[in-house]
């Protein structure tokens, strides 16, 4: 079974995302994080643990407690080959070309999408794409 992190704070969008995969791909197993130390914690646990990884990750940046930064800074001291393992999509409604260039210039994240995501998008990497 392919698995789906969602990492946002957002639970009117963590909904939608959910549904909309959901009828996309029936199969993924989707797990939801309200902040990036959360989903830190279950990460690393997975690498503990020899668990499955997800096959994707959508990150948020703006969140509390870790934001999306924070939690790739952090996920890296831990796992510096994190690419290898993850397959990472910062999501936003930012416009900020800074938060983009940050995006594009970390190795460890496939690329920056704008909130909120097509059908098309998801279809692409919900159904073989990115998985």
């Amino acid at each position: 079974m392919e698995k789906i992190f969602i990492i946002d704070d957002d639970e009117m969008y963590q909904m939608v995302l959910r549904r909309t995969i959901g009828k996309i791909n029936k199969g993924i197993e989707i797990c939801s994080y309200w902040d990036g130390e959360e989903a830190l914690n279950a990460v690393m646990n997975m690498f503990e643990n020899n668990e499955k990884k997800p096959d994707l990750v959508f990150l948020d940046i703006n969140m509390p407690v870790l934001d999306g930064w924070q939690f790739l800074e952090e996920l890296e001291k831990y796992k510096p080959d994190v690419r290898e393992h993850l397959n990472i999509y910062m999501i936003s409604t930012s416009l900020d070309s800074n938060d983009r260039q940050k995006a594009l210039q970390n190795k460890n994240v496939k690329e920056l999408l704008t909130k909120p995501l097509s059908i098309q998008t998801l279809k692409d990497l919900t159904c073989g794409g990115a998985m």
